[in-house]
């Protein structure tokens, strides 16, 4: 009986010792037919060395050094298009998956043959084992069929690709990784899929996404990147998709309005901290793609008044509780943290 093979695409740069925590998490799994296609943007020599020592242990690891650093995208690119198994994966060097991840997602395919990828929950966890949350956190579980599986993207967001299976045929169907979109082109190309194809999204935690300052995340606010790209994400659900006209309009308003409430949380954030730079980004991206040009002027010059920043501040301390949710998902997923340990 031959088993399906899966492709983790892992891509690095200068990040040794956080990438032999990844490989080893891969090698790790409960589900062991997979090959290893690492792909460094850096020319360090730890980088090297460490991959050559695991490469002398374990067959199914193919390292690639790029001449030059291509850039992340590019990168991303590069190893989509060597795939050549049935299965993939992508997985970033600081992230690690738990060991059940690629056998449970595999006996979630045989149960779906029509499905294009296979979602696991990802917890969000600092590197000292704090969680951070989940994601995706209030997804239901089940099967999604279209159009209901981009409705449910729209309003749920977006599932964390650490924690994805993908099915190679997405590929050979509907191409590539759209780059010029940006930090968001994973989230349009899940709903690129969604549109003409099912997925399933499973309850049991695949991945844990570190969350620290020198990740893409720790270094960017991903609602505040690429705004010409969600304008063109939402065009496309509008005009190319095929959808139902009920169900892409509503898919639209609930992308919108997401992205609208989590811009007026980090205003008020940033309003407390007193960052009016990041409050004038903030600001700008509500005119540019929720076109609410009024409000952007008046949260620019009112967020300025020290009076109101403090108001703010004693508001939210007298007024907010602390969220049960929180204490809930470190009860919950705290114990995955010593997969985050480094073996020795």
């Amino acid at each position: 009986m031959s088993f399906p093979v899966i492709t983790t695409i892992i891509l690095t740069y200068h990040r040794p010792k956080l990438l032999a925590r990844a490989i080893n998490s891969v090698l790790s799994q409960t589900y062991p037919h997979i090959r290893i296609c690492i792909y460094d943007n850096g020319n360090d020599k730890e980088t090297f060395d460490v991959v050559t020592a695991l490469m002398k242990k374990n067959k199914r690891i193919i390292y690639h050094r790029h001449d030059s650093n291509i850039g992340g995208a590019a990168n991303i690119d590069y190893g989509m298009r060597r795939v050549d198994t049935e299965y993939f994966s992508f997985l970033s060097d600081d992230d690690v998956l738990l060991p059940t991840f690629y056998e449970n997602s595999i006996y979630a395919f045989s149960l779906h043959s029509d499905a294009m990828f296979i979602s696991s929950r990802v917890i969000a966890m600092t590197e000292m084992g704090s969680v951070v949350g989940r994601r995706p956190d209030y997804f239901p579980a089940g099967y999604y069929a279209p159009p209901k599986g981009i409705e449910c993207l729209a309003r749920y967001g977006p599932p964390t690709w650490t924690g994805i299976l993908f099915r190679t045929d997405v590929i050979n169907k509907l191409g590539l990784v759209d780059l010029d979109m940006g930090l968001i082109s994973d989230y349009d190309y899940e709903l690129k899929v969604a549109a003409s194809y099912p997925y399933v999204v499973i309850d049991s935690p695949g991945a844990i996404f570190l969350v620290h300052d020198n990740s893409t995340s720790g270094r960017t606010v991903p609602i505040l990147e690429s705004p010409d790209g969600r304008l063109e994400m939402l065009r496309r659900i509008q005009h190319d998709y095929n959808l139902p006209e009920h169900v892409s309009k509503l898919s639209c308003q609930m992308i919108k309005r997401r992205h609208y409430k989590a811009l007026l949380r980090y205003i008020f954030r940033c309003s407390r901290l007193g960052d009016f730079h990041e409050i004038d980004r903030a600001a700008n991206i509500l005119k540019h793609v929720h076109d609410k040009g009024l409000e952007a002027c008046v949260y620019k010059i009112f967020l300025r008044l020290r009076f109101t920043i403090k108001l703010i501040y004693v508001c939210k301390r007298l007024f907010s509780k602390k969220s049960p949710i929180n204490s809930d998902v470190q009860c919950t997923y705290g114990k995955y943290s010593k997969y985050l340990e480094f073996d020795n």
